[in-house]
């Protein structure tokens, strides 16, 4: 048996030193997109003022994303009430309900509810006794890396 070709040794150098340098390539190009991500993406809390009863409320700025975002809605919690229903829904008082409290209560999602730019929550208590306090918050999302959060 010979010893090894020192022409082979630095053939398998060069190799291992070229897969090396590729891993730390795709290793900055995905830290840099990481950057690119979250600079495009934040929590926001939902806040909706406190309500008596047989009330809507429904406030475009404040509860729901604006042109060029959108919202991953994760938790709404509602409290402070001992009787009536708080119902959420999207859009219209009377639109796609999202989460109805016949008492005091929170509903988390895990990215099955989106609003898309311009929607929004709207708030309804009905046959309230007490003060409804509603609260929550949402994954606000960039149009432009909508694709990539979603894989």
């Amino acid at each position: 048996m010979g010893e090894p070709s020192p022409v082979g040794a630095g053939a398998a150098l060069e190799v291992a030193i070229g897969n090396l340098s590729a891993k730390v390539e795709r290793m900055d190009r995905r830290l840099s997109r990481l950057d690119d991500l979250w600079q495009n993406l934040r929590v926001v809390p939902i806040l909706f003022q406190p309500l008596g009863t047989n009330v809507t409320t429904d406030v475009p700025d404040r509860s729901g994303p604006k042109d060029g975002f959108w919202w991953d809605v994760r938790f709404l919690s509602s409290w402070g009430w001992t009787a009536g229903t708080v119902t959420v829904t999207k859009n219209d008082s009377n639109g796609a309900v999202l989460a109805t409290f016949p008492s005091a209560g929170q509903f988390t999602w895990s990215g099955q509810v989106w609003l898309a730019p311009r929607d929004r929550l709207i708030l309804s208590v009905s046959g309230l006794t007490g003060t409804v306090q509603c609260e929550g918050f949402a994954i606000e999302v960039s149009t432009q890396i909508l694709p990539d959060y979603l894989l």
